[in-house]
């Protein structure tokens, strides 16, 4: 199964809600381009999964009003993940598929490197040096795009891994083509 979930975390989730749900896939595939975190990825690198990171989860120190606001000052707020017995396990981030990891090593991007990190979600786009440094600092992300993390939150909820791929500042046809090539070497 395919979906797509223009880049949304809500759609996201609710796309492999329904996905998990209908068809038991053994594993959750998720591909697209993303903005670095690591200052040392260039354009056309390829990052496949480690770990993801939603990094959306972010507590304001108390300021009175016209004080302002300063970001970099925030701190984490974990995703409390309703688990079995309903009990709240907070989590920072979620493990890739050992054997997805595997499988997605053996790629050969087209132009590149291929490496592993931590790719980072949050629905929001980053540009400014400092807080993409801050960020890559705090939850020690590789990339940012805006839905993987939260797509690997929700299947290890059902107990199925995930493996991300993404291409720095590349097109959604360099994505489509290494998505293409890891489900032919899945098989």
């Amino acid at each position: 199964m395919l979906a797509r979930s223009e880049g949304d975390p809500l759609n996201a989730v609710a796309a492999t809600t329904l996905a998990l749900r209908l068809h038991s896939p053994r594993l959750v595939l998720v591909y697209g381009v993303a903005r670095p975190h690591d200052g040392a990825l260039r354009p056309g690198d390829v990052v496949v999964s480690e770990r993801f990171a939603a990094f959306d989860g972010m507590v304001s120190p108390i300021t009175g009003l016209d004080h302002g606001s300063s970001p970099l000052r925030w701190t984490k707020l974990p995703h409390l993940l309703m688990t079995a017995g309903e009990k709240e396990s907070p989590a920072e981030s979620f493990p890739a598929s050992a054997t997805g990891l595997a499988v997605a090593r053996t790629l050969m991007p087209k132009r590149g490197r291929l490496l592993v990190g931590v790719l980072g979600s949050a629905h929001q786009i980053n540009r400014e040096a400092d807080r993409v440094a801050w960020l890559h600092e705090q939850w020690h992300t590789t990339t940012e795009d805006t839905e993987s993390a939260h797509v690997a939150g929700c299947a290890s909820l059902f107990g199925i891994g995930t493996v991300g791929i993404r291409v720095i500042d590349g097109t959604p046809e360099e994505a489509a083509d290494l998505a293409l090539r890891f489900v032919e070497a899945w098989k």
